[in-house]
């Protein structure tokens, strides 16, 4: 109890929020010593896996990042940049290239898409942010020499580009800002904490639920998200300890460890979803929104990484997103040809009992179909209702 009353002290002094609004309701508080690994398999709270080649028109190596539109999968790969296929996997199109010439990017790991247009929104080398069509072709480029600070994470809120700074280096005067797509500043959230510098990297994120934004930093305590009208509130806490990143340089030594990093996150209408490291781990947390229950599996380096799939059998699930659509919601994931190929001529893949024999045969098929040196495949877990 005195944790959470001196979480509501902290945000009462020092954070702008609705106080009535935040007062009458309860915050989750993220701990990940109170979670214990369960026996979770996918068909707990998943009830159909599907699979999505890619096309290998153009050939894809490591994927960054991917993000799903209704009628579009577009992906950020090593030595390739952004790609655009549809959403069976085909028809591959280039968003812009890499290299220095006018309208090239040289990063393009940090990309958002604006799911109503198919704007491609990238943060590029620089603080330089470009914008292109979702057919490929270059608009422009602006960026914010006035603003002190080194951009972390981009995404789109509605038409507007969200852009959130690293807090560690010491500079960023501003949490965030968002801006039209000319390069005009629409809103801006002054930084609220102290000014402190790091050695450490990590960054933060953000994620879309129930038409709000919601971010987040591993330098503070709190998930806030953004209504319409840029107005901000605390979503959820992360528990205060040794495991959180100091505001200072860090050692990299075995405490380091043991430190909870952050991956990803997202929700869903019954889970808040988490991928985090702690504590030598990797690990794949739902926590229920409505009550005390959480499913969690972990893993290390060593072991194979992900949820079994006892759905069909196929290989364990490692969650990279989320994306809605009509009333279904799904995660996301990532797989590899040579891999799943390996995995369903095991002794345990055939002796694994799974939920559908019938999707088992489907994905023996499927895999004797691809070859090893084949385009990546996304995986989309629906969730049950």
């Amino acid at each position: 109890m005195g944790l959470i009353m001196n979480y509501l002290w902290f945000l009462f002094m020092f954070l702008p929020y609705d106080n009535d609004a935040f007062i009458d309701r309860k915050l989750f508080v993220f701990d990940p010593e109170n979670f214990k690994e369960n026996n979770v398999t996918l068909s707990v709270f998943a009830d159909e896996i599907q699979y999505i080649p890619l096309d290998n028109k153009i050939p894809v190596g490591l994927i960054y990042k991917f993000e799903i539109t209704e009628t579009s999968i577009f992906l950020s790969s090593k030595d390739i940049g952004i790609l655009k296929f549809d959403r069976t996997g085909r028809n591959p199109v280039r968003i812009g290239s890499i290299g220095n010439g006018p309208g090239e990017y040289i990063y393009p790991m940090n990309f958002a898409v604006e799911p109503s247009s198919g704007t491609v929104c990238l943060n590029d080398k620089g603080n330089k942010i470009k914008i292109y069509t979702e057919t490929g072709k270059y608009q422009k480029e602006f960026t914010f020499n006035n603003i002190a600070g080194s951009i972390d994470n981009i995404g789109f809120f509605n038409t507007s580009i969200f852009i959130y700074y690293f807090m560690q280096f010491g500079d960023a005067e501003n949490l965030w800002l968002f801006s039209d797509k000319k390069g005009d500043i629409i809103s801006v959230k002054k930084r609220n904490i102290p000014y402190f510098t790091s050695n450490w990297i990590t960054g933060g994120g953000s994620y879309i639920f129930d038409n709000c934004l919601h971010y987040w930093n591993p330098y503070c305590d709190t998930v806030f998200k953004i209504t319409t009208g840029f107005k901000t509130e605390p979503g959820f806490l992360f528990a205060v300890g040794e495991h959180r990143f100091p505001q200072a340089p860090i050692i990299p030594d075995e405490r380091l460890k043991k430190m909870f990093s952050l991956n990803r996150l997202c929700e869903t209408e019954e889970y808040r979803v988490f991928s985090y490291y702690y504590n030598y781990r990797m690990s794949l947390l739902l926590v229920g929104k409505s009550n005390d229950k959480y499913l969690l599996k972990s893993w290390q380096q060593s072991d194979i990484p992900g949820i079994p799939n006892d759905l069909d059998g196929g290989l364990p699930f490692e969650f990279t997103g989320y994306y809605k659509e009509k009333d279904n919601e799904y995660l996301t994931g990532i797989i590899y040809p040579d891999k799943l190929k390996a995995h369903v001529k095991t002794d345990a893949f055939r002796k694994k009992v799974v939920k559908s024999p019938t999707k088992r045969s489907e994905l023996i098929d499927f895999a004797d179909s691809l070859n090893d040196t084949d385009n990546p495949i996304i995986v989309l877990l629906r969730m049950k209702k």
